[in-house]
């Protein structure tokens, strides 16, 4: 069909069409804006992210809402993506209850050694079904903060200033041995020149982290869980390295992770007790102050960190 119109509103229509394609254009470009806005995730949250997959730190969860306040769980985060992001903390069942409520995430990344804290506030989405047990799907955060929660310098130390670690199972209930030479040979154990079984991933004042390995298909000399109880010995090089620092350690594990394929375990172990030897193989118990830390210990680890600062 031919339109005829005047000239006069063949001007109009000149400005016309102009307008109304600049209208559309300005939509649709506020349309993607808007897209992008809802779907896109800001570059340092996803660095942030990304760094702590590839050093499996792990994820403490926890419950916000007073009829759950309490529940915490840990485990690593083990993908994301513009919107979920999935944290194994293997559950032995899933609690639908627990879905859409709000939970506080906390981890740490290393860098040059030097632990960083971040905090993150998220809504709890599902409870998928993984190998280990449940994880925990989470909404993926628009920010993440920093956050000093720990109150402890915690460091990755150089590998030849750890000489040696055992690791020996504790009763609950079972007193601390005045004399740990009667426990017998240690079921876990590290040398600087045979680190087979586990090395020191990162020690503060208050606790540390621990990799244990073991061959394909075998199981591990201890399948440590949260909650079990610990004697542990850590052999340290003086600052001035003439001389051996042993703290004996009574600890508690307070999160695990598998890492790997194989799978290795990564542990983490909270402080309750320490000793220091006197004459003989006998030791002397202290316990912690409220801070939880380990006085000597929280020295040492300064000291570490300002060498490699250095």
């Amino acid at each position: 069909m031919l339109l005829i119109t005047s000239p006069g509103e063949s001007m109009e229509l000149l400005y016309l069409v102009p307008v109304a394609g600049l209208c559309l254009l300005g939509g649709g470009f506020i349309y993607l804006l808007r897209s992008r806005k809802r779907i896109g995730l800001h570059p340092v949250v996803r660095e942030l992210l990304n760094q702590a997959i590839d050093q499996r730190s792990i994820m403490l969860v926890e419950f916000t809402g007073l009829d759950t306040a309490g529940g915490r769980f840990f485990g690593p985060c083990v993908k994301f993506d513009e919107h979920t992001l999935l944290i194994d903390v293997s559950l032995p069942k899933a609690l639908p209850a627990w879905t859409n409520r709000t939970v506080s995430v906390n981890f740490d990344i290393n860098y040059k050694g030097i632990s960083s804290y971040y905090q993150y506030m998220s809504q709890l989405r599902e409870l998928p079904r993984l190998a280990g047990g449940y994880g925990m799907l989470l909404d993926t955060p628009a920010e993440i903060l920093s956050n000093q929660k720990r109150s402890f310098v915690r460091v990755a130390p150089l590998k030849e200033v750890t000489f040696g670690i055992g690791i020996w199972p504790l009763d609950p209930a079972q007193e601390r041995p005045s004399d740990p030479a009667a426990l017998g040979v240690a079921q876990l154990s590290y040398r600087l020149d045979h680190p087979e079984q586990m090395s020191l991933l990162n020690v503060s004042a208050a606790g540390l982290c621990l990799e244990l390995r073991h061959p394909q298909g075998e199981q591990p000399p201890i399948d440590l869980q949260p909650g079990d109880r610990l004697l542990c010995l850590l052999m340290l090089r003086s600052q001035e390295g003439e001389r051996t620092l042993p703290f004996w350690l009574d600890c508690t594990v307070v999160n695990r992770a598998e890492k790997g394929t194989r799978p290795d375990i990564v542990v983490g172990l909270n402080f309750n007790a320490w000793a220091a030897p006197r004459q003989g193989k006998a030791v002397d118990w202290f316990t912690v102050g409220e801070d939880g830390a380990v006085g000597p210990l929280a020295a040492w680890v300064l000291q570490q960190q300002l060498a490699q600062l250095a």
